[in-house]
């Protein structure tokens, strides 16, 4: 059996609201069925809501759920938001065909199982060892046909009371609009499908109609709507297509321009290559001028200090050229005034060898010559 029916997320509006509504007036019309009874097994429990609402009316309950992701999901909602009762349910994850326990209970729920099963007589047989003998029986089914793919079976008046009935009484029926719910039990007397019960299920019928000719209005109306919405988006789409071919006419000639560009760019992309290489060659060009330009900055450095060098020493040569001439200019005056007076003294030597050769031959003057000779070695003397 399996049963994906998100009965708890349906219970609190997360699937909408007229579900919500419809929801909580069948899980009403379940806790009014089970009433006090003290204890509840929930067949095909799901999500859980159905097995903690009974407890909450006092009753101890047992949820039997095939899927473990349901189970699981009820077990975690019951501790989580009904932690009060925790001790009063507890939750089951296997498969009802295999649950023998020997405890009988005093109410048995079926809620939107029985559409699921192929073997649903046999699974009723199975249910009714579990209920006491004045226990209650209490089903809920979809009404009329549903295209769920998981249903196997199409309730009606007559084929929900055949069904049950092979098992139990049946002993009462309620049209709930979209379901149909049943109430039976191991003893009493069962319904008769007389006129007037076929007369209840064409009221219903009726209703259910409709209900469904206000949705197929609100469809029709609805249609209508997307129809005028379809007509715009169609003419919305002829202008969308008209402009699409005007800009791919555009386009083409942007892409003419863009290969242009393009072809310009990488011959511009080439040129700009070769006068980066040109750049780097004068850079290169730059850098070795430079390099000279240094080299020849330090060699001028060099030669400026160098002839500033020689400079100062062709100036000191000069000064001291000029010295030695001032030097050897007075060295000649010197000379030259020595000269004047050698020549004077020639001449005045000249003169006293005369005056000497006359006073020579005498013998006073031979006296004066040796006089004077004796005076000239004494002068020689003392000037050495």
């Amino acid at each position: 059996m399996a049963n994906n029916d998100r009965i708890y997320e349906a219970y609190m509006g997360e699937m909408g609201e007229k579900f919500r509504k419809q929801t909580i007036e069948r899980m009403d019309w379940i806790l009014q069925q089970v009433g006090d009874r003290e204890t509840v097994l929930d067949i095909g429990c799901s999500q859980g809501i159905a097995s903690i609402l009974c407890a909450q009316q006092g009753a101890k309950v047992t949820g039997i759920e095939i899927q473990k992701e349901n189970c699981d999901f009820a077990n975690e909602l019951l501790h989580r938001e009904y932690g009060t009762i925790s001790d009063r349910v507890r939750f089951i994850n296997q498969d009802f065909m295999n649950y023998n326990e020997k405890e009988k209970y005093d109410a048995l729920i079926l809620t939107e199982v029985l559409e699921h099963l192929e073997n649903a007589e046999e699974f009723l047989r199975h249910a009714e060892q579990f209920l006491k003998e004045d226990g209650l029986l209490v089903i809920t089914v979809p009404f009329s046909f549903c295209d769920h793919p998981d249903h196997v079976y199409t309730f009606y008046l007559g084929s929900l009371v055949e069904l049950v009935g092979k098992v139990f009484t049946v002993s009462s029926i309620f049209y709930g609009g979209k379901w149909l719910g049943c109430v039976a039990g191991k003893t009493g007397q069962s319904i008769n499908l007389n006129k007037a019960a076929f007369a209840e299920e064409e009221t219903a019928f009726l209703e259910l109609h409709r209900e469904l000719d206000t949705r197929i209005t609100e469809l029709a109306a609805s249609l209508e709507n997307v129809n005028r919405r379809y007509k715009e988006s169609c003419e919305a789409y002829d202008r969308v297509k008209e402009w699409y071919s005007s800009e791919q006419k555009k386009t083409s000639e942007l892409t003419d321009n863009y290969n242009r560009l393009k072809g310009w760019h990488e011959s511009s992309l080439e040129k700009i290559e070769l006068l980066q290489q040109q750049a780097d060659r004068f850079k290169m060009d730059i850098k070795e001028r430079e390099q000279k330009l240094s080299d020849s900055r330090d060699a001028y450095e060099r030669l400026k200090q160098w002839r500033e060098n020689d400079q100062n020493k062709l100036i000191d040569a000069v000064k001291a050229e000029h010295q030695q001439m001032l030097v050897m200019q007075k060295a000649k005056r010197t000379i030259q005034k020595q000269q004047t007076e050698i020549q004077l003294l020639h001449a005045e030597n000249e003169s006293y060898k005369q005056k000497l050769s006359v006073i020579y031959n005498t013998w006073y003057g031979k006296l004066a010559m040796k006089c004077y000779n004796f005076l000239k070695k004494l002068k020689r003397r003392l000037t050495k």
